[in-house]
């Protein structure tokens, strides 16, 4: 991002309210320029592209990635300085975040003006920082307005966002580049809730963190349920980003909302994304980036690798996400998938050292646990030994005992021990995590 478009950016991000709605007015295309215009009609001409017409395309695409990625020393180490036809694709060799981490940016970066350095955040646990190319948001939100539009989003629709930690002293702060309301999550449930209130009546979609919006929600239907009614009387619908919404969190939104949810797949180092066409099943939009999946050690699952086509500054190439996926591939082609575990991360060790995965621990098992807890979180302390760290709901009273008794721990072998806490373990992102790495409250 150039320092003239950052200082449009905040300059904007200042005006109030009341001119909101004249800004939102403006098209995307005007606001964020040509290369989102670009982006938008590349979408659109990929998406109509048959089977063949389509690996031509990746093929073409990732062909003029290598010489520039060779530039590097680390990729010029890595890949051919040529790309013969599709089936060489799968030729290339996979690289793990751990790859990248395991050698300096600049070995693994082409020099280009105008970059910006970004990280992933490390919610992982293992941060990776990387450049991205001055258009890189442009293109992004022209493939994110694509998926919102299909849930029914318009550009005039004002949204309620709970993102992550924001700037300012105060609950609620208005910003007219996306227009939206942003929640601040480190401030007290009833200050947030009474804010909300206010404005209620103008959100037409909700966006955010799956845990920060069911948060949010729980509180106001256990303690405000006016905020919940009024928020139901405009809203269309509730935009689930940035993480892999949990069922128990996402049926407690839809139930509460009463509209219907959407969900994406991305990722911070934008190689591949995904727009959800029915409920847990992704679509890879492929002019986004070349979405693969590759057989993994179990059979039936597959290893989910996207290609970065325009990051010619830290390429991307058949980087492995971390997602293990059931994928339904025809032609040769990658047409959707379902997350059949989440982050690869999101596991513990039992006292033998299998891996056992907290998706199925936690969401997949019916634990009276959640009819009184706000957060339920994992924190392995040892090989065989976790604490669930729990924040009680509304009004409940818990102490290690009454938790222990109302989770469903059969079947594993590990101990686990209870702690509850006032309130959930954030990331440095303002996250919820499931599995917490840090403990950063």
């Amino acid at each position: 991002m150039s320092v003239h478009l950052a200082r449009m950016k905040t300059a904007a991000e200042k005006i109030p309210p009341g001119l909101g709605p004249w800004l939102a007015a403006v098209p995307f295309s005007l606001r964020l320029g040509p290369a989102y215009s670009r982006a938008r009609r590349d979408l659109r001409n990929v998406l109509q592209m048959g089977p063949g017409e389509l690996r031509e395309e990746v093929c073409a695409r990732i062909a003029a990635l290598l010489p520039v990625a060779r530039k590097s020393p680390f990729w010029r180490e890595r890949l051919p300085e040529r790309l013969p036809d599709f089936d060489a694709v799968a030729a290339l060799p996979l690289t793990t975040k751990d790859d990248l981490r395991a050698v300096a940016i600049e070995q693994r970066s082409v020099q280009t003006s105008g970059c910006l350095r970004i990280n992933t955040g490390g919610t992982s646990g293992s941060p990776l920082s990387f450049y991205i190319d001055r258009q890189a948001f442009a293109r992004e939100w022209a493939h994110m307005h694509y998926i919102w539009q299909k849930a029914g989003y318009l550009q005039t629709d004002i949204k309620l966002t709970l993102r992550g930690r924001i700037p300012g002293d105060q609950p609620l702060r208005y910003n007219a580049v996306h227009n939206e309301y942003v929640l601040h999550p480190s401030f007290p449930a009833d200050r947030l809730a009474a804010a909300v209130e206010k404005i209620a009546s103008r959100i037409r979609f909700i966006h955010g963190y799956p845990s920060l919006i069911y948060s949010f929600l729980k509180y106001c239907d256990e303690c405000r349920p006016e905020v919940i009614g009024r928020l139901r009387k405009s809203l269309k619908g509730v935009l689930l980003g940035s993480e892999f919404p949990a069922p128990v969190y996402r049926n407690f939104i839809d139930d509460v909302t009463g509209v219907p949810s959407v969900s994406w797949y991305g990722h911070s180092e934008m190689a591949l994304l995904a727009l959800e066409q029915e409920r847990g099943v992704y679509v890879p939009l492929q002019s986004y980036g070349y979405a693969e999946a590759v057989p993994a050690s179990t059979a039936g699952e597959y290893r989910l690798v996207g290609t970065s086509y325009f990051n010619t500054a830290s390429p991307f190439i058949r980087y492995d996400t971390g997602d293990l996926v059931d994928a339904q591939v025809e032609d040769g082609l990658l047409k959707s998938f379902r997350i059949t575990s989440g982050r690869v991360g999101d596991f513990v060790q039992d006292r033998h050292g299998c891996a056992i995965s907290l998706t199925a621990l936690v969401f997949g098992r019916h634990h009276a646990l959640f009819d009184r807890a706000a957060h339920v979180q994992i924190r392995q302390t040892a090989p065989g030994c976790v604490d669930l760290v729990v924040t009680p709901g509304p009004g409940q009273r818990m102490t290690p005992e009454n938790v222990l008794a109302a989770f469903d721990s059969s079947g594993v072998d590990l101990d686990f021990r209870a702690l509850v806490v006032d309130s959930p373990v954030r990331a440095p992102s303002g996250k919820i995590p499931l599995l917490i790495r840090e403990w950063q409250t």
